[in-house]
């Protein structure tokens, strides 16, 4: 059984630790520009404001409410 060399090994770590972050820096890149498109055109005003759900009094371990 033939095992590859180290540094073939080290070459394609290095190759996709590159392809990680152009990949990482184009999707965040796509996103910021998608939600200033969405600022811009006011489009996610109407979700944006979704009012919060009504909190649950918590309760004791004797089951009392505060």
């Amino acid at each position: 059984m033939a095992t590859g060399s180290i540094w073939q090994a080290l070459g394609w770590t290095i190759v996709a630790a590159v392809l990680l972050q152009v990949a990482y820096f184009v999707l965040t890149t796509w996103l910021v520009s998608k939600r200033r498109d969405l600022e811009k055109t006011g489009a996610d005003k109407d979700t944006a404001r979704v009012p919060p759900s009504p909190i649950r009094p918590t309760r004791n371990r004797d089951g009392r409410t505060h």
